[in-house]
This record gives structure tokens, sequence and C-alpha cells, in this order.
């Protein structure tokens, strides 16, 4: 059985990644990634070929959460 400040620290390194990848893909300037369904500010927005990355993190992060908290 691992240690519940293990499983939450490996949840949260986990949570940081992905935040990181979703970040630099959401506010990266990229052309042609579909049209824009969300605006941020002048220059970046969420596009619909961002849906996919949100989908994964929001997976992703709902799976650390369930690591972190979960009493074996």
């Amino acid at each position: 059985m691992t240690p519940l400040w293990q499983r939450r620290t490996v949840a949260a390194v986990i949570a940081t990644c992905l935040t990181y990848m979703v970040a630099n893909l959401i506010f990266d300037t990229r052309s042609g990634q579909g049209r824009v369904i969300l605006v941020l500010s002048s220059e970046h927005g969420v596009h619909s070929g961002d849906v996919p990355v949100l989908l994964a993190w929001f997976i992703g992060v709902v799976g650390c959460a369930w690591f972190a908290l979960r009493n074996d």
C-alpha cells in the first residue's frame, strides 16, 4: 500500500504536467486549428481542434484526484 502523501505528490505532479501541456496548446499561437469557440484575449482562444486536448486534460485531472483521494 502506497502512503497517502506519496499518492498525492504523484497526483499533483501529473496534474501539473497535464495543465502545462494544455496551457501550451491553448496559448500557443497556431493557425489552422479550426474555428474559435471561446475567445480568451485578442490573440488567444480555444479552437475546435483544442477540444480533444481539453477532454484528455479533464480525464487526466479527474484520474489524479481519484488516485490521490482513494482510501486503500
